[in-house]
C-alpha cells in the first residue's frame, strides 16, 4: 500500500508531529542520565512548542 502526500505534509510530519511524539521520552532519558551521572537534578521548565517552530520555519 502506497500513501501519497505532498512534500509539505511529509515535512510537517517529520519536523513537527514525530518530534512531539519522541521528545517526552528523550527528555526523560536525558534527565535520568544526568541524574545517574552524579550531577544535580535537572529540571527543564520550558517545553518546546514544535508547532510554533514549524510555523516559524515555513513563514
Amino acid at each position: 500500500m502506497t500513501i501519497k502526500c505532498k512534500k509539505n505534509e511529509l515535512e510537517k510530519i517529520i519536523l513537527c508531529d514525530v518530534q512531539k511524539e519522541i521528545y517526552p521520552g528523550l527528555e526523560k532519558i536525558l534527565i535520568r542520565t544526568i541524574k545517574d551521572s552524579g550531577f544535580p537534578a535537572l529540571k527543564l521548565d520550558k517545553k518546546i512548542d514544535f508547532d510554533l517552530l514549524y510555523r516559524q520555519r515555513t513563514n
